[in-house]
C-alpha cells in the first residue's frame, strides 16, 4: 500500500459569474471564513490529517506546470477549493482516508461545480487531469476513466460553492459567535443559545418592544427556550452575508453602488428611529454609561488579566504611553467636549451594536437587516444616547474594526517615531465607504469629531472581550491610538468650542 505523498489544493477553476458577482473574488480560496480564508483552513486541515506538504495551484499555467514535474511513480491527493468543510474535522477525516487508497477515487459533494472534487490519483492520472484546459474537459475525462476512478459518496461536512444559493448558505453562517454564545442553524433557521440567561431574554424581547416602524429593519426573534441554565432564541436564516464579510473582500465585494446602498438602508434606520425629549441629567446620565463607566470597567477588567498586563508592557517598551495614559487621554478630551458641549437632552431608540458583522446586506435585492442588538426587558430599556449607533458603525467603517477582528492587519515598528504602529494588512483595498458615510453623518446633524471620540471609547472597551487572541488585541489598542489622533486632527479646523482645547 502506498501512502499518497502530498495534497494539492486545486484553485484555479473559474469563478463562476455569479459567485464574483456575491463576492467579489477571483478565487476561492481567499474568502473568509470562521476569521480566516479557505486556504488557511485547508492548511490546518491537512496538517491533521498528516497527509503531507500541502501544494497550492491558482492557474492554469500553475497546473500545466505541475503537471510537467510530478515524479511519475507517486500518488497525490486533490482538493478543488471552491469545495469547502462546513464540519471543521471532516476535510481532516476524508484527507486521511482518502491517503491510503490503492486505487484513483474521487469525492463529489453537492454543489460541486464541473470538473470539482476531492480526490486521490496516481500522479499519471492527476497529469493528464491538470493538462485539462476548461472544466468541462476535465470532467469529461473523469466520465472517460469511470471504469478506473471510483466514486465516492460524499461523507457529511461538505458542500460545493460554485453554486450561488450554497455559497449565500455558506457565508450566512459563518459569522463569529464569542466565547459565551453558540450558533447553530439548520437550512431555515438559526439557533442562538448562552448561559447567559438575561442577555438571550433581552436580544429575544428587544424586537418585540420596537416601534412596529422600526421592526422592518430587524430580523425577528422567536421561540424564546430556557432550560438547564441556558437560554435561547431562533431567527429566520437569510441567506445572505453580513455586511462585515463583504467589507474585508475589499472593492471587488462591495462596489461604491454597494456601499451606497448599505448606508441608506443603515441612515434610513437611525432617521427612523423616535427621538424621546429626556432632562439633560438623564441624558448625562446615560452618556456616563456608554462613554465612561464602560470603559473604565473593562480597562479596568483587561489590565488586570495577564493578557491585558502583556500587552501594556509591550506598548510601554515600545515608546507608547500605555493604555492607562490612553485612557487618560481619551477622558481628558471627552471631558473637554462636554465642558463645551454637553450630550442632548434627547434619546433615541438603540439597537446598540450596528458593526458590519450585525447586518446583513443582499447586494442583489439591496436587502438590510439588523441582528444581535443589545437587548431590552422594558420599554425604558430602548432608549440610548443618540451617537452610539452611529459610533458603532463608525468603528466598522472609519476605524477598520473589521480588518483587525479578521487577523487583516501586520504590527510593525516605526522606526523614525520609535514606536509600533498598526498598518491593515488588506487583500486588495478597503471599499471607499469613509467618505460616503462620513456625508451622511454630517447631513444627519451629528458631529464627525464627537463621533471619533466615541468610537475611539469602542475599541478601548472592546479590548477586554478579545483575551483570547493577543495580537488582535494589540491591535484594537493601536487603532484606538489611531483613532484618537483622527478625532483630534477633525476637531482643529472647527472653530471655538472643545476644538480649542485640542489645540492647546
Amino acid at each position: 500500500m502506498t501512502l499518497a505523498t502530498g495534497v494539492l489544493y486545486d484553485d484555479s477553476l473559474d469563478v463562476p459569474v455569479e459567485v464574483h458577482a456575491m463576492t467579489g473574488l477571483d478565487r476561492y480560496g481567499h474568502l473568509r471564513s470562521r476569521r480566516d480564508t479557505l486556504l488557511h483552513h485547508a492548511r490546518q486541515a491537512v496538517a491533521g490529517a498528516g497527509a503531507g506538504p500541502l501544494m497550492v495551484v491558482a492557474s492554469s499555467d500553475d497546473r500545466r506546470e505541475l503537471a510537467d514535474r510530478l515524479p511519475p511513480d507517486g500518488r497525490t491527493l486533490v482538493w478543488c477549493a471552491e469545495l469547502v468543510e462546513v464540519d471543521p474535522g471532516a476535510a481532516s477525516r476524508l484527507l486521511a482516508r482518502l491517503a491510503w487508497a490503492e486505487r484513483d477515487l474521487v469525492v463529489v459533494p453537492a454543489g460541486a461545480g464541473p470538473g470539482a472534487f476531492v480526490g486521490a490519483f496516481s500522479n499519471r492520472t492527476l497529469s493528464r487531469l491538470l493538462k485539462c484546459r476548461t472544466r468541462r474537459d476535465r470532467a469529461q475525462m473523469l466520465t472517460d476513466l469511470a471504469d478506473r476512478v471510483e466514486t465516492l459518496p460524499c461523507p457529511d461536512g461538505w458542500v460545493g460553492l460554485s453554486d450561488p444559493a450554497r455559497l449565500a448558505r455558506f457565508v450566512s453562517g459563518s459569522f463569529y459567535a464569542r466565547a459565551f454564545n453558540r450558533v447553530r442553524g439548520d437550512g431555515a433557521t438559526v439557533v442562538k443559545s448562552s448561559t447567559d440567561v438575561a442577555k438571550m431574554k433581552a436580544e429575544h424581547d428587544w424586537w418585540h418592544l420596537l416601534p412596529d416602524p422600526l421592526k422592518r429593519f430587524v430580523v425577528q426573534p422567536f421561540g424564546f427556550e430556557q432550560r438547564d441554565g441556558a437560554a435561547s432564541y431562533r431567527m429566520e436564516r437569510l441567506h445572505v452575508p453580513d455586511a462585515a464579510l463583504l467589507w474585508v473582500h475589499g472593492p471587488g465585494a462591495m462596489g461604491p453602488e454597494d456601499v451606497d446602498a448599505l448606508l441608506d438602508g443603515l441612515f434610513r434606520f437611525f432617521a427612523e428611529r423616535p427621538v424621546k425629549a429626556v432632562a439633560p441629567g438623564e441624558a448625562l446620565r446615560v452618556a456616563h454609561a456608554r462613554y465612561v463607566a464602560k470603559v473604565d470597567t473593562r480597562l479596568h477588567t483587561f489590565l488586570n488579566h495577564p493578557t491585558g498586563a502583556a500587552i501594556d508592557a509591550l506598548l510601554q517598551a515600545s515608546g507608547h504611553p500605555g493604555l492607562s495614559a490612553l485612557q487618560l487621554r481619551y477622558h481628558r478630551m471627552r471631558e473637554a467636549l462636554w465642558r463645551d458641549a454637553p450630550p442632548a437632552a434627547a434619546l433615541v431608540v438603540g439597537h446598540g451594536d450596528p458593526c458590519l458583522s450585525n447586518v446583513l446586506f443582499d447586494k442583489r435585492t439591496r436587502l438590510v437587516r439588523l441582528i444581535d442588538p443589545r437587548g431590552a426587558v422594558s420599554e425604558a430599556d430602548l432608549w440610548d444616547e443618540p451617537t452610539y449607533d452611529l459610533a458603532k458603525l463608525s468603528h466598522s467603517i472609519l476605524g477598520g474594526y473589521d480588518f483587525v477582528n479578521n487577523g487583516l492587519f501586520d504590527v510593525v515598528v516605526d522606526e523614525r517615531a520609535g514606536r509600533l504602529g498598526l498598518t491593515l494588512r488588506i487583500e486588495g483595498a478597503a471599499p471607499a465607504g469613509a467618505a460616503a458615510f462620513v456625508e451622511r453623518v454630517t447631513r444627519a446633524g451629528f458631529s464627525v469629531p464627537t463621533l471619533r471620540l466615541y468610537e475611539a471609547s469602542l475599541f478601548l472597551s472592546m479590548l477586554a472581550l478579545h483575551v483570547e487572541a493577543p495580537r488582535r488585541c494589540l491591535g484594537l489598542a493601536l487603532t484606538a491610538t489611531r483613532v484618537l489622533d483622527e478625532a483630534e486632527a477633525a476637531a482643529r479646523p472647527a472653530p471655538g468650542g472643545w476644538a480649542s482645547w485640542f489645540r492647546n
